[in-house]
């Protein structure tokens, strides 16, 4: 009853849905059976906050995004799983005292990941191994409370809901409309 789920995504592989929890600061997964189990554990490899998640099929990858606010600080992470074993391959975890709330995700074709910053009307980029998180645009107006964000199929424009509306950003040039 208080696990506050927030994001869920699935895996057609593994044929298994994976739950984030905002109060229990873990991801759980049910299997096609509808057996429920931790995926990840309460606050393990310093996970927070749990929201948006996405799996990369192809390269049995786990991204999720969490945070949290401590003393002031606002904390936001990214962290990518191995599907099958479980372990962590790479997070990231980033603090400041400016508000910050890594929100969602999208990944892009080649395992890339574009990330919501609904406090700071940001999106960043990361690369497939999350070796760097860099600022990919903003803040900007039009991505004001930046929430979902999803991507074209050709890799070329991302769609993030701002707002009460739908932004478009080409990538390549980074205009946006």
């Amino acid at each position: 009853k208080d696990l506050i789920p927030e994001g869920i995504t699935y895996d057609p592989v593994s044929k298994q849905f994976f739950v984030s929890s905002i109060n229990k600061e873990k991801i759980v997964s049910i299997n096609r059976n509808g057996v429920v189990s931790d995926f990840v554990n309460s606050r393990q490899d310093s996970l927070m906050e749990t929201l948006g998640m996405k799996v990369d099929a192809v390269a049995r990858r786990l991204w999720v995004v969490s945070n949290k606010t401590l003393d002031n600080i606002n904390w936001s992470a990214v962290h990518v799983y191995d599907i099958d074993s479980k372990n962590l391959i790479n997070r990231i975890i980033v603090s400041d005292t400016a508000p910050a709330l890594f929100n969602d995700l999208v990944l892009t074709s080649s395992g890339d990941a574009y990330i919501t910053d609904s406090y700071a009307s940001r999106i960043y980029h990361a690369d497939k191994n999350l070796d760097k998180l860099e600022l990919f645009m903003g803040p900007d107006s039009l991505l004001k409370w930046v929430n979902g964000i999803a991507i074209s199929p050709d890799n070329k424009l991302l769609f993030p809901a701002s707002g009460a509306q739908i932004t478009v950003i080409e990538i390549e040039t980074k205009g946006i409309r």
